[in-house]
């Protein structure tokens, strides 16, 4: 059973042209059952495949001394197959608590990041990765769950760019039989069956129940699915390439949409066409959600006013102008200018530098939930005057609640802000130093409480249209 598992892997390697002889394959091994086989077959039928093969393990930083004896295992398993390793230890709750990710999140980034830069080490044009055909059922019903498109229905694909996934073609209990007949021992993370995560639960609850009570094929049911809406989504695909490049203006690094054209085609086209020129601007779809291709097809058809979409970080944006729209990187932003102008306390400030103006108003203690625009200062812990500034370099805020201070440049890239917009976030600082990371972050010694007897509001507005200069959108 073994040789004809062997010979599967192989086979399907060699029909989805997964790593053509010649290829230099990093594979990537967590030290778990799926990925211990992967590594084991790759290294068994190298020859026959003609590749070269290397290992990669991250320590992510969650398990602590189990972590390490992983790596420790992932090391002895690779030298007894005779095949080079690359070792890497990340700070995965640091990540998760500095970008604001959950911890699945800030591991699936790290690994990214890890194994990225160990290929190119290794000289790897192929990372392969464990993931079976269990894996790609759960992925499919995962993306139902939140909400797919017909992409999404195709599940995992077998090649995703230089990410190869050979493992497709068997089943989990294919490679526990594997490892057992080869005395392949393997770790196990206990994390991976936590209820908390959304995939344990769809493992090892809805798969038994659909098939229990619904349909006992729906593992071949939902393979059937993927297979369909694959061959469908690429049919789509070859449309939407043809219908862009006969509609769209690609030039100096951005793309330029006619909004009639992109109007006259079918949604189904129209969507993939925008998601193309985001793609063929930033190099991929990472962070690209819905919303922004929908708010897209909205102003195509008449429904949104002029504006603009933030993708990502904020390194990218669609321009939404009332001919076109235009997916471009954003410019490095010119130096800003520094300036600081006192609050008048109470009262009204124009800060024609930010376009903005501040009120400062006494407001009555323990009003419900504020706006993001909005702060209660404690008044008799505030050291007036107050005023407004642009961020400098080395500012610093412990914000209410939490462990220690913060630099502001931290905060706001964790918190998104697009890099061009960072200087525009009004910084508000009093006699001691910030008080108000306006729309982010109050002091805590400046901040409102339960035992606060007198409450200094500060509310940033916009100033109306006169009072804002108007921008060109082309």
């Amino acid at each position: 059973m073994e040789s004809d598992l062997a010979d599967r892997v192989v086979a399907f390697m060699a029909r989805e042209e997964l790593a053509p002889p010649g290829s230099t394959v990093l594979a990537a091994v967590s030290g778990g059952q799926d990925s211990c086989a992967l590594l084991h077959i790759l290294a068994a039928r190298r020859e026959d495949l003609g590749i070269r093969v290397h290992a990669a393990h991250l320590d992510h930083g969650f398990r602590g001394a189990d972590g390490e004896d992983d790596a420790r295992f992932v090391r002895g398993l690779a030298e007894r197959l005779g095949v080079s390793v690359l070792c890497g230890r990340a700070d995965g709750p640091g990540t998760a608590q500095r970008r604001g990710m959950s911890v699945q999140e800030a591991a699936r980034v790290l690994r990214h990041e890890f194994l990225e830069r160990a290929a190119d080490e290794a000289g790897a044009d192929r990372i392969a990765l464990g993931h079976t055909r269990d894996d790609h059922i759960e992925t499919i019903l995962l993306n139902i769950l939140r909400g797919t498109g017909t992409d999404g229905l195709r599940g995992l694909r077998p090649r995703s760019g230089m990410r190869v996934r050979p493992l497709l073609c068997l089943e989990r209990a294919e490679t526990a039989a594997y490892c057992r007949t080869h005395d392949i021992a393997f770790r196990t993370d206990p994390s991976n069956a936590c209820p908390q995560h959304l995939r344990s639960r769809i493992r090892e609850e809805l798969l038994p129940l659909l098939g229990s009570y619904y349909t006992p094929a729906i593992r071949e049911t939902l393979v059937r699915l993927s297979d369909i809406a694959g061959t469908e989504a690429d049919f789509l695909e070859e449309e939407a390439q043809r219908a862009a490049e006969s509609l769209w203006l690609a030039e100096d690094g951005r793309v330029i949409l006619p909004r009639g054209a992109l109007a006259r085609l079918h949604p189904a086209l129209a969507r993939r066409v925008a998601r193309l020129a985001i793609r063929k601007v930033r190099g991929d779809l990472r962070d690209v959600e819905h919303f922004h291709v929908e708010r897209v097809l909205a102003w195509a058809r008449g429904e949104e006013s002029p504006g603009s979409v933030t993708l990502g970080c904020g390194s990218e944006r669609i321009l939404l102008a009332p001919e076109a729209a235009v997916v471009e990187h954003v410019p490095a932003p010119a130096e800003a200018l520094p300036f600081q102008r006192q609050l008048t306390v109470p009262g009204d400030t124009t800060v024609p530098e930010m376009g903005i103006q501040i009120r400062a108003e006494a407001a009555d203690p323990g009003r419900g939930t504020l706006g993001p625009w909005e702060a209660d200062l404690d008044a008799d812990r505030v050291r007036l005057p107050l005023t407004v500034r642009r961020r400098a370099p080395g500012d610093r805020i412990r914000p209410r609640g939490g462990p220690g201070t913060r630099k502001v440049q931290d905060l706001l890239v964790d918190r998104k802000v697009p890099r061009a917009s960072r200087d525009e976030v009004p910084i508000i600082v009093d006699g001691e130093g910030l008080v108000w990371v306006a729309g982010h972050a109050v002091a805590d010694r400046a901040a409102a409480s339960d035992r606060t007897r007198k409450v200094l509001r500060l509310r940033v507005e916009g100033l109306p249209p006169a009072g804002r200069p108007e921008a060109s959108m082309l």
